[in-house]
């Protein structure tokens, strides 16, 4: 009998708590949020569904944002399940959360990071361990040496990506990986990171990005011409970029991309018409798809009338299968007919 009693002790006693997003002691709105979203739709190489409301919810949700919810999204790592443990680390990477400075929490993250093997959740956990706070949390060397190459590419590329926002002290390995690291994708996401980095440190991110616009790979290159324009620190070099651009010819639609933000930003008129020239170029580029010809035709109306006038001249007769660049080319005919103003007054009456 005792010893029946003992082995029902002992069996209660080695029973695991519920762990990831059962653990009882989680935030139960803010698991309410998170199941329904999966029902999605999941693929470990692609995420979620984008076309999903729950998800939607989820990412909208002031929760992400409120401190009191980090307990539940690091418990969130601990679940079998990859499409949870994402969840978990999407939330804890909410820009708007404040930097993760609990040691005991910060090292389960980078537990869970490192020992994920699942494509799209390691990149999301490398986003969330970029959230803490490494020195604070003394976890600093081992995850600086997991940056620099001991750890999934995936989890590299998400860390990379944002860890200088609350570790500016990694200045020189997020450098090193955009200059030397093998894997382009791991070099992009370094290169867009270092622009997170404390203003004095800004020049030699500037020169760093100028030097690689013309680096033999081309995933690189392009990489610097389509994310320039979404990060304010990159405008002061639009106009060396744009010179490097005149002699390489990257792909039409990164073409575009950059000439677009930098007709915006710029106010030199020789920088004005240098560009100008280079989204005519787009135009006339039998091999770009035409719908890239038209936004370029239009950059070129917004800027140069007359030559976009001569363009259009030369493309309204195209076939239907240059369509998006033929309207472009007729409707700026149009606009810009001597009797324009009058015809169109006329129609509306």
């Amino acid at each position: 009998m005792c010893g029946a009693l003992l082995v029902l002790i002992m069996v209660g006693c080695s029973k695991r708590s519920p762990e990831g997003l059962q653990d009882p002691r989680n935030r139960r709105d803010l698991i309410a949020l998170a199941e329904p979203v999966l029902a999605c739709g999941w693929d470990d190489k692609v995420g979620f569904h984008f076309d999903c409301s729950a998800l939607d919810a989820w990412k909208k949700s002031p929760l992400l944002r409120d401190p009191a919810t980090e307990a539940t999204l690091v418990a969130m790592l601990s679940d079998a399940r990859a499409p949870v443990r994402w969840l978990g680390a999407k939330g804890l990477a909410t820009s708007e959360r404040p930097p993760l400075v609990d040691a005991a929490s910060a090292k389960r993250v980078v537990e869970a990071a490192l020992a994920e093997q699942t494509s799209w959740a390691s990149h999301a956990l490398g986003g969330a361990t970029a959230t803490i706070d490494l020195r604070a949390t003394g976890l600093e060397t081992k995850v600086g040496a997991a940056l620099e190459g001991g750890a999934r590419v995936e989890f590299r590329r998400g860390l990379a990506r944002t860890v200088l926002r609350h570790n500016p002290q990694l200045f020189p390995v997020v450098m090193q990986l955009a200059r030397t690291e093998a894997d382009d994708d791991v070099r992009h996401a370094s290169l867009i990171g270092l622009l997170l980095a404390p203003p004095e440190r800004l020049p030699a991110v500037h020169e760093l990005w100028l030097e690689l616009a013309d680096d033999p790979s081309v995933k690189v290159a392009e990489g610097i011409y389509a994310d320039c324009p979404a990060y304010s620190t990159c405008r002061p070099i639009y106009s060396k970029l744009l010179s490097k651009l005149e002699t390489r010819k990257l792909g039409a639609s990164i073409r575009v991309t950059f000439l677009s933000a930098a007709l915006k930003e710029m106010t030199d008129e020789r920088e004005r018409a240098r560009a100008v020239k280079l989204a005519m170029e787009i135009v006339d580029d039998d091999a770009a798809e035409t719908g890239l010809r038209s936004l370029a035709l239009k950059l070129v109306a917004s800027v140069d009338t007359p030559s976009a006038v001569k363009l259009a001249q030369k493309y309204e007769g195209h076939g239907a299968w240059a369509m998006p660049l033929r309207e472009t080319a007729k409707e700026i005919l149009h606009e810009n007919r001597p009797d324009a103003a009058a015809a169109d007054a006329a129609a509306a009456r």
